[in-house]
């Protein structure tokens, strides 16, 4: 059709052409019998196929083996008897071009209003895919970095909902995965507890805003017991609104064995170097003692032969004098 003679059909509508020529996104219209009627530059450009030249095609041909399921869509809901409801369709599909692969979304929609032709929406979605791949392995990395942590990690939503409830914070707690659907958050202290650490966290004393670090206190095991840990978390921040908070939990019950260890072995050292001090002392005392003693043992032989020798002389003293004193004794 020559081009001034499709100006003067479209008439007021002539806005609608434009716009549908220059959208970014593919317009495909399609008749009853699957062969395109016009399919704008997106279309064409995303098919990989100059402007003009899909007008006349199958659609099929189109689409070809490898989105032979949105083919077999649309013949189903044709066979079907939705015709007379309209109909609309979703499907995700992929054509190679210059050996990149072009991922888009296609919408069918067929209106009874428009009973002589059907329309195929093509939006462009290959960097939206490659976004969402990238931000799944990221998931799967951080889930796995949090996972392999042996210290608990927590994060609860502002209204104590449990979010994550990683592998060392089961262990160290008792729940398990189920549990912590139903868990909230304040469950896992001693009354007020939760509170207070909020409040802590909401100052700039602790560590800064947001923040909480290396703070001891006592959480609680699904069996009730308690457990000493150090705890550090923070507050995150969408925009400045407080949306969940986070705890990082390290079991503080073998260090605390070490240090009673420890000072128990204190204990014993202080003890044994008692011990020693009084052995020594004692062993000086005995030092004292036995030299003296065994002075005068050695000399016990000597002074009793002195008195042997002695006793006439002092009994003929006694006879002629009678009783008088003897080193400071009363001889008689």
């Amino acid at each position: 059709m020559d081009p001034s003679t499709l100006l003067e059909e479209l008439g007021p509508y002539l806005y609608l052409h434009t716009i549908l020529e220059e959208t970014p996104n593919g317009v495909v219209v399609i008749g009853l019998d699957h062969c395109v009627i016009h399919a704008n530059p997106a279309a064409s450009r995303f098919i990989g196929s100059p402007y003009g030249e899909l007008t006349g095609k199958n659609l099929e041909e189109i689409l070809g083996d490898q989105n032979a399921d949105l083919f077999l869509l649309i013949e189903d809901h044709f066979h079907s008897q939705k015709n007379k409801y309209g109909w609309k369709v979703r499907h995700e599909i992929e054509f190679s071009r210059a050996a990149e692969n072009h991922i888009l979304n296609a919408v069918v929609v067929f209106s009874p209003s428009s009973p002589d032709y059907y329309l195929l929406y093509l939006i462009e979605i290959t960097e939206q895919k490659k976004l969402e791949v990238e931000l799944r392995r990221s998931n799967v990395f951080f889930h796995n970095l949090i996972d392999s942590s042996v210290d608990g990690i927590i994060a609860s939503d502002m209204k104590g909902r449990i979010m994550i409830f990683n592998q060392g914070a089961q262990a160290l707690l008792g729940y398990n995965e189920d549990d912590t659907k139903t868990l909230h958050v304040t469950g896992l202290y001693n009354e007020g507890v939760a509170h207070g650490l909020i409040k802590r966290m909401r100052s700039d004393l602790f560590g800064g805003k947001g923040k909480l670090l290396r703070h001891e206190l006592i959480v609680k095991h699904k069996d009730g017991q308690d457990i000493p840990v150090s705890f550090s978390g923070g507050i995150i921040y969408d925009h400045g609104q407080e949306i969940a908070t986070f705890g990082l939990f390290t079991d503080l019950r073998a260090m605390q064995q070490i240090e009673e260890d420890l000072e128990q072995t204190h204990k014993m050292l202080l003890q044994s170097e008692k011990m020693a001090g009084l052995g020594r002392l004692a062993a000086g005392v005995a030092h004292e003692i036995n030299n003296p003693t065994g002075m005068i043992m050695r000399s016990m032989p000597m002074i009793r032969d002195a008195l042997q020798d002695a006793e006439p002389i002092l009994e003929a003293h006694f006879q002629k004098h009678g009783e008088f004193n003897y080193s400071g004794l009363p001889y008689s």
